[in-house]
């Protein structure tokens, strides 16, 4: 075969282009509008729905599954709660995804949104979280008061966002969707100090494609490092740094999540033993020396 008669194979798609975000204030004022939102319905079956939107979407920002692809056939049998040294983790089974079936952990911080979702079943009022999650039931983790899964929440979203005024995309201008929530928890994680490989096994990706989407991050995360503090002004530098910096060592943007989805407020203790020890010494030593 002579060049002139070999195809011509050239890639001429459009580059894989990042998906709009979300900052944690923003996934904050999202819940309280749904709250509101789903108080308002007209009818019994959009409060259920809009009252589940509310579970699933800080679900998906506190856990980075695939929204859809990975939820959709998770169950509660799929849930287990695992006791390590110094606090319990949750471990969830995802039975169907875009790479097969994979464990991922979440943190402890996660119950209440999860007996959140089991007071929506009926059948599983008289049973503590607990209960249900020893049982291995095989009954769906989303679905409605009446027992019935919505067909999609792409749409519920959708108008979510339409009607809260965030459909117009983020302040880069990009367009949101329900895989935001998992970009979001990504950029969390990877500033949190999660290296690139613990995430890609973690969200059941490639290290190839984190590196892609996220590699911009990496001076972020080591950003006081590099120039000793943040940098003060209004610079495109400064503002980028403030807009991802401000992680907390106990994973504040989780406990806020959870906190304003169920209403529960998490002690510091449950969420990390180690970090409330080192608090108390803390302070028991600052009374020493004041004395």
């Amino acid at each position: 075969m002579t060049e002139g008669q070999r195809p011509s194979l050239k890639n001429t798609g459009d580059a894989t282009a990042p998906r709009g975000a979300f900052t944690t204030e923003e996934l904050l004022e999202l819940q309280a509008f749904i709250q509101m939102w789903g108080a308002s319905a007209r009818t019994e079956r959009s409060r259920w729905l809009r009252e589940l939107l509310g579970l699933y979407v800080t679900f998906v920002a506190c856990t980075g599954v695939r929204p859809g692809t990975e939820t959709e056939a998770l169950c509660w049998k799929h849930i287990e709660f695992v006791q390590k040294p110094n606090m319990r983790v949750i471990h969830i089974s995802i039975p169907k995804g875009k790479r097969g079936p994979r464990t991922l952990v979440a943190r402890n911080e996660l119950w209440p949104l999860l007996d959140k979702l089991r007071e929506l079943d009926p059948e599983l009022a008289a049973m503590s979280l607990e209960e249900v999650v020893q049982a291995k039931l095989d009954k769906l983790l989303f679905r409605m008061r009446d027992g019935t899964q919505p067909y999609n929440l792409v749409n519920a979203f959708a108008d979510c966002l339409e009607k809260s005024g965030m459909s117009k995309g983020d302040m880069d201008g990009k367009d949101r969707s329900l895989y935001s929530l998992r970009h979001y928890y990504a950029t969390q994680r990877i500033l949190e100090g999660v290296s690139f490989g613990q995430l890609a096994n973690q969200m059941g990706t490639s290290v190839l494609m984190i590196e892609r989407h996220y590699s911009h991050l990496k001076p972020l995360m080591i950003a006081e490092q590099l120039a000793g503090v943040i940098p003060d002004g209004k610079t495109a530098e400064a503002e980028e740094i403030r807009r991802y910096a401000q992680i907390s060592t106990v994973r504040q943007d989780v406990v806020s999540l959870i906190a304003a989805t169920t209403g529960v407020q998490i002690a510091l203790k449950a969420v990390n033993p180690r970090a409330t020890d080192e608090l108390k010494n803390a302070l028991k030593q600052a009374q020493s020396r004041a004395k």
